[in-house]
């Protein structure tokens, strides 16, 4: 969902490089986000359901929608919503003085020798478009500092 509200959390399971981050998305754990998603659906259905779709279009069986009231389209999007990878804004850039801060302005991990971060994970919100060309533009600015 492009400005989603709901935030998630990347925690550090080990101090093993190579164990896995414990990753908890918490979609929906804004309201606001679950609602904005659930009109979203609904205006889909609408969509597709209108004369000039149903001329040419034909549903997929078991892959059409359907719930009784709000609270059942809820559950419905809440058990179907997967993410799709884009995550940012887990790596906050800062000064030093911010206890929230992973990495100075130039994407260097504080307190770790010779880690750099050139990621969306230092946008601060993810952009409400394809990732690809801002990561890209990141990781280009942040290399052509490094020396």
């Amino acid at each position: 969902m492009v400005m989603a509200r709901s935030t998630g959390t990347v925690t550090l399971t080990s101090t093993d490089p190579t164990e896995m981050p414990r990753i908890e998305h918490r979609h929906y754990s804004d309201p606001a986000d679950m609602e904005r998603m659930c009109d979203g659906v609904e205006l889909a259905m609408e969509i597709f359901g209108s004369p000039a779709l149903d001329k040419v279009m034909e549903p997929l069986e078991g892959r059409v929608w359907q719930w009784k009231d709000r609270h059942a389209l809820r559950t419905m999007v809440q058990e179907r919503s997967v993410t799709t990878n884009h995550c940012s804004g887990t790596t906050k850039m800062g000064p030093s003085s911010d206890p929230l801060a992973v990495t100075d302005p130039a994407g260097h991990v504080y307190g770790a020798e010779e880690l750099v971060v050139a990621d969306g994970s230092l946008f601060p919100a993810c952009p409400r478009g394809n990732i690809h060309f801002p990561v890209v533009a990141v990781a280009e600015k942040i290399a052509a500092g490094l020396t």
